[in-house]
């Protein structure tokens, strides 16, 4: 059915597929292998009969996301099927991970093997021997398997509790239909019940007492095993007849072995091999049985490149993110809810104060049928108590969390984010919660989660990298610059091998065995041994050092360390100059050698090493992973697509006075100057920065110049908010106009005036004044309209307002009272009196009266007002309640869009820009990435992805601290290998900053030799670095 839905309509098969196997896995291990060999992808009947189907990269992803964020303890099965998307040379990912601790590799797999109810028991930690009165833990269904004597029998017998209140003993009764019947009285061709039971036979009961006392009427073993206890099968249960088998054990359970079985009513029970086992045993059993490596390139992108791009990363995001969900998982089971609140990471018996139901902001990721869109939510409110520290929780406003009422493994409601959290209260949005009706009832706990936000961010972003939207139209592209340009820097970005490790990790997790085939060497490109060989024959001893390749076999000399000399080794990398093209001198080459007595990695010149005989040696252990080496081809690719001019080009007056400004600035060294001149006209530009050498105040000049040729607008970014706040501040100081995006907790406080959401409250304060003083404006020109409408009445039409409106006002006195003026009140008559000579005012008696008059004339309409208020039904209330909030939200991001769009440069750490809020904004200009040697490519991706630009400067330090991951077998497999490295290792060469300023000459000497190569110098004299006092 498949295949022809294939042949129909190509655009329903790959949801169609995907349905299917979260379906598969939501049943268990047994029906995600069934599944899989069904389709073709694990050497099943789909593969051997014609065609072997496959999933596109979309409908991958949305299987992979709908299982992490709906059964996020599914670990192994996730683990099978990120196999599909590897390409066919790529290590598959095992079920366990290596050197994983026993009982949770044996969790994990439970899970993975269990049906969706009888995973949540395993999950919930549920013991098989608990003495728990509820037998909670009882599975509900058991196969039995393996029958020899009586085959029929073999199948699913799921739990009936009809019997729970009349057995002897507290164990679950067992039913299963038979067809064609076991020995019972039916016959065969007759289906009928077969119950498994738990039973002790009384000797005294079967056959009597001494005493003659008449026997009683109890069920007795058919084989006349009186006196036994244990486990039987009958078409009855407890009764007298029909029992056909019997296992003597005093398991909780149906035991798996020891079942004896009668084939007919006639005749006795024979040893049988079959026996009962757990669903999620047969689920690891299959699982366990099903071969990895078949399952291998089952998913399709535009091309082979951004396929193996696609698989590797995804397999790395969720290896990483399952190291976290067991993380999670550990820390719920092995601590206590007091135990955590103690250390920030929950919050227990909270109170509630108020929960809406509505809307929430889901796109088919929660329960319920895939892809249709947003799904409810509910919103808690919970009181804070007073003694609770906001600023030792662990968690806050955007994290992860997980709600439920006393523990997130037994009563869990749902998972969500907090929304927002201050002293006294805490509020969290929950996807796909149903809101019981005793909510306010009951107690509440709040647990810190995985972060989910995170890994929504990447998943989309590596999906649209790769040419494709989730099935349920989630994450659309966006327009980014041109198409030639979105594909030319998408193409950068997914081009060459992919899935190699970082040289420290290969290290760290081989011992110091490094295979140069699979490592990125942190000072260029790393070569596979057979490439080098073919390019650069291997030369004998005393012929020029050019001609050393990675794999040869040399001895050291002339070292100022002594020991070292006469020592042998082996060439496990080539480290040369990167700023320029690499010529292979002397000056700029290093080779590192793996020393053959103690394993040690030692950077050693050319001239320092001779060729040896290659002695016989036990073969070095390599990475995991064996991707193919570069070629050329692709590092030209990267390297002209980088080169490229990208559009709009500069204007070339303003392009040649922004380089002659450069070059006069004191500021900048010519390395500077350099770096910056390139990014401004080249597509990609990777910048090296050592420690002190300025690579900030590099970035910060390089976007003031940007703004300058009127690039805007522009995004810095980096992985840590204190390298954004570093820039932006920077730019703060140059005059650019900046707006730092983040949450104010984590800015620095000296960018209060630049923080977004600072400069909304003032705006909205702003308004708010506006909005007040005009009000009275408004009000004080009704009062003197209403107060020139009175002027204009006769002393009669006065005296009825005033009677109408309940006044005490006295017309006749005040009219007694005027004084050599005539009033300007008209008389009764209508006709008025000539003005008195010199008279210009209305007399103060008179202004008094009026203004009484309308001031009582407002009390009348405000009391009017409330009235009519109160009147209204509740539901017209909370309408308009709804209303002014939702005309406040839209005035607030109003500003913000105003504040974003009037900004030249803005500054976002590098997962908060893939949010919406900068979707408003369109295209950027450019991007600038700081650190972003520490950053994981995944990372990094999802400001150039879900952003898009048209330049793009990455600035970093390969030299320096790895990014920091948790999974160990993510790190092996190259998470750690930053997109600057990897780049690098493409072709792209860096502009190498080589004058450093912070420290002092002879504390920088040692990493400008050993690490930099010579190139690194020092710009500064010791005297402005004097020693601590005291030393």
């Amino acid at each position: 059915a498949l295949q022809g839905a294939a042949e129909d309509n190509r655009g329903l098969l790959h949801p169609l597929l995907s349905r299917l196997l979260i379906r598969a896995v939501n049943e268990g291990g047994v029906a995600l292998v069934e599944a899989l060999k069904a389709l073709g992808c694990a050497g099943g009947r789909a593969g051997e009969g014609g065609r072997r189907l496959s999933l596109d990269i979309a409908s991958f992803a949305h299987l992979l996301r709908r299982i992490m964020l709906d059964s996020p303890d599914r670990g192994a099965a996730v683990r099978v099927l990120l196999n599909l998307a590897l390409p066919k040379h790529s290590p598959v990912v095992p079920l366990v991970p290596e050197k994983a601790d026993e009982d949770e590799a044996s969790g994990d797999l439970k899970l993975a093997g269990a049906p969706a109810t009888e995973a949540n028991r395993i999950a919930a930690g549920e013991s098989e021997d608990s003495e728990d009165e509820g037998r909670g833990d009882w599975p509900e269904e058991l196969v039995f398997r393996g029958c020899k004597v009586c085959p029929e029998l073999d199948g699913t017998f799921r739990r009936i509790r009809d019997f729970d209140q009349l057995l002897q003993e507290r164990r679950p009764v067992y039913q299963r239909v038979v067809e064609g019947g076991s020995g019972g009285e039916g016959g065969k061709g007759v289906a009928q019940k077969a119950f498994c039971y738990y039973w002790r036979f009384s000797a005294k009961a079967q056959h009597g007492d001494k005493m003659g006392k008449k026997k009683r009427k109890t069920p007795r073993c058919a084989d006349d095993e009186s006196g036994q206890e244990g486990w039987w099968l009958g078409t009855q249960v407890g009764g007298e007849k029909g029992v056909f088998g019997s296992c003597v054990s005093k398991d909780e359970l149906p035991p798996s072995t020891g079942w004896h079985i009668r084939a007919a009513e006639e005749g006795s029970r024979q040893e049988d091999p079959g026996g009962f086992v757990r669903r999620e045993d047969l689920g690891v059993e299959a699982l366990q049985r099903l071969d990895l490596e078949a399952l291998r390139g089952c998913v399709c992108g535009p091309d082979a490149e951004t396929t193996a791009y696609f698989g590797h990363f995804c397999a790395l995001l969720h290896l990483e993110y399952l190291t976290e969900v067991a993380t999670l998982r550990r820390r719920l089971s092995r601590r206590s809810g007091e135990a955590l609140q103690r250390t920030g990471w929950a919050l227990t018996d909270l109170q509630l104060k108020d929960v809406v139901a509505g809307k929430g902001k889901g796109k088919g990721k929660g329960k319920g049928k895939a892809g249709k869109g947003r799904e409810e939510s509910a919103v808690f409110t919970f009181w804070l108590p007073d003694w609770v520290d906001v600023d030792r929780l662990r968690f806050r406003r955007g994290d992860g969390i997980i709600l439920s009422k006393t523990d997130p493994q037994v009563d869990k409601v749902g998972e969500g984010m907090v929304q927002e959290l201050f002293r006294g209260l805490v509020v969290v949005v929950v996807e796909g919660a149903e809101v019981p009706s005793d909510a306010k009832g009951t107690t509440w706990r709040v647990d810190k989660s995985t972060n989910r936000l995170s890994y929504n961010r990447q998943l989309e972003s590596l999906v649209m990298l790769c040419g494709g939207s989730f099935a349920d139209g989630s994450n659309a592209p966006p327009t980014i610059g041109s198409s030639a340009e979105r594909s030319k820097l998408f193409q950068m970005l997914t081009s060459g091998s992919v899935g190699q490790a970082d040289s420290w990790a290969a290290r760290v997790h081989n011992k110091g065995h490094i295979s140069s085939e699979v490592v990125a060497h942190e000072g260029g490109v790393a070569k596979s041994a057979a490439s080098e060989k073919e390019n650069n024959p291997p030369a004998g001893p005393g012929e020029s050092p050019h001609a050393f390749v990675v794999g040869d076999r040399v001895v050291l000399h002339g070292l100022r360390t002594a020991e070292l000399n006469g020592c042998d080794g082996e060439i496990v990398g080539l480290a040369g100059s990167v700023a320029t093209e690499p010529d292979m001198s002397e000056a700029s080459l290093r080779l590192s050698i793996r020393l053959t007595k103690d394993d040690s990695i030692k950077a050693v010149r050319p001239q320092n090493l001779k060729l040896s005989a290659p002695p016989v040696a036990e073969q070095p252990k390599e990475v995991d992973i064996v991707p193919s080496a570069p070629t050329a081809a692709v590092e030209s690719k990267v390297s002209k697509l980088a080169a490229e001019i990208p559009s709009p080009a500069p204007v070339a007056d303003s392009l040649a006075r922004t380089k002659a400004d450069l070059a006069a600035c004191k500021d900048l060294n010519p390395s500077q100057v350099e770096a910056i001149c390139a990014a401004l006209t080249r597509r990609c530009t990777a910048i090296q920065g050592p420690p002190g050498t300025g690579k900030t105040t590099t970035a910060v000049h390089t976007l003031k110049n940007w703004v300058s040729l009127g690039y805007r607008p522009l995004l810095a970014t980096a992985d840590g908010n204190v390298a954004v706040d570093n820039i932006a501040e920077g730019l703060v100081k140059t005059g650019v106009k900046v707006v730092r995006v983040g949450r104010p907790e984590k800015i620095t406080a000296s960018l209060e005036e630049v923080n977004l959401d600072a400069q909304v409250r003032r705006c909205l304060v702003e308004a708010e004044q506006a909005r007040r003083e005009a009000a009275e404006q408004q009000a004080k020109e009704r009062r003197a309209a209403k107060r020139l409408g009175l002027e204009q009445l006769t002393i009669g039409e006065l005296r009825a307002k005033a009677d109408a409106i309940s006044a005490d006002i006295s017309l006749l006195a005040l009219a007694k009272r005027r004084v050599g003026v005539v009033t300007p009140v008209i008389a009764e008559d209508g006709s008025g009196a000539d003005a008195a000579p010199g008279a210009d005012q209305v007399p103060s008696a008179l202004d008094a009266v009026l203004d009484e008059v309308v001031e009582a004339e407002e009390l009348l309409d405000a009391a009017a007002e409330k009235d009519r208020e109160a009147a209204k039904p509740p539901h017209v209330i909370e309408a308009e309640r709804r209303t002014k909030k939702r005309d406040a939200k839209k005035e607030e991001m109003a500003l913000q869009l105003k504040i974003l769009q009037e900004a030249d440069v803005v500054c976002v750490q590098m997962i908060s820009a893939g949010g919406g809020l900068l979707t408003r904004l369109g295209s950027f200009q450019g991007i600038l990435i700081d650190e972003v040697a520490q950053a994981t490519e995944l990372a990094c991706i999802v400001p150039l992805v879900q952003r898009g630009c048209e330049r793009l400067v990455l600035a970093g330090d390969h030299c320096q601290l790895p990014p920091t991951v948790q999974s160990p077998e993510a790190e092996r497999r190259g998470l750690t290998l930053s997109l600057y490295s990897r780049l690098m290792q493409q072709g792209l060469a860096p502009y190498f900053l080589d004058t450093q300023f912070r420290s002092h000459p002879k504390l920088a000497e040692f990493s400008a030799e050993v690490i930099y190569e010579g190139r690194l110098k020092s710009g500064i004299s010791g005297d402005v670095r004097p020693p601590i006092k005291g030393f």
